[in-house]
């Protein structure tokens, strides 16, 4: 059920404006199909996507990750993970229950400032990780350009997100996960649908996509 796939949909509208330049690590084609899917995913988002905090992608994930047999991490009070994709942080949230001092980033702002809403950390979690803002620990941000220093977290997450990276990115992902992950990486990567529910996200990714590229081809 998962396993790498790349974003067929998003990679389209990539290809519609990849320009063959180079603009730092990135195309600027690459850095406008970010833009377009940066736009994307914030009216999906106004329009109720992820609406139920309480539901989280990042579940069976986490629950590999803390188990001691695959992760062997000695110290979770001190480990920072890194939550790609957060949505509205409902995995953060799980990784300090779990006693891990957890960060999220996400492509669409909306999505990062309803993590900041919803995912207070405790006065304990604060004590214990650092940072009480809640900006410092959700920050808005491309899986290719991370918002982190390197070598910031030692281990990286990632649920259902890496199948809507468009095709020319890849590398540039794969790059930027390795400069911010000490250690390890839990990657979790969908190739079909699971649920009514995914179904309809992706109707609803496409009607958004058909929008902005203006064809019935998709």
């Amino acid at each position: 059920r998962h396993g790498y796939c790349g974003g067929r949909l998003e990679t389209l509208m990539a290809r519609l404006v990849l320009i063959c330049v180079l603009c730092g690590q990135l195309a600027l084609g690459d850095l406008l199909g970010e833009l377009n899917r940066t736009k994307m995913y914030e009216a999906l988002y106004r329009s109720g996507y992820h609406s139920q905090l309480g539901l989280s992608h990042a579940g069976p994930l986490i629950k590999h990750f803390v188990n001691p047999a695959y992760a062997h991490v000695p110290d979770r009070a001190r480990t920072r993970v890194l939550d790609v994709g957060c949505s509205h942080g409902r995995g953060v949230e799980m990784l300090w229950r779990h006693g891990y001092c957890g960060g999220g980033s996400d492509l669409a702002q909306t999505a990062v400032d309803m993590a900041i809403k919803a995912r207070v950390p405790s006065a304990a979690i604060v004590a214990r990780c650092g940072p009480a803002s809640g900006a410092e620990i959700f920050r808005q941000g491309s899986a290719a350009a991370l918002p982190w220093p390197s070598r910031h977290f030692a281990a990286i997450i990632s649920t259902d997100v890496l199948e809507h990276v468009p095709e020319p990115l890849i590398p540039s992902v794969v790059r930027e996960f390795a400069r911010v992950a000490r250690d390890k990486l839990f990657l979790m990567i969908a190739t079909q649908p699971e649920g009514a529910s995914i179904r309809r996200g992706h109707e609803v990714h496409r009607e958004e996509l058909r929008a902005q590229v203006g064809t019935e081809n998709l």
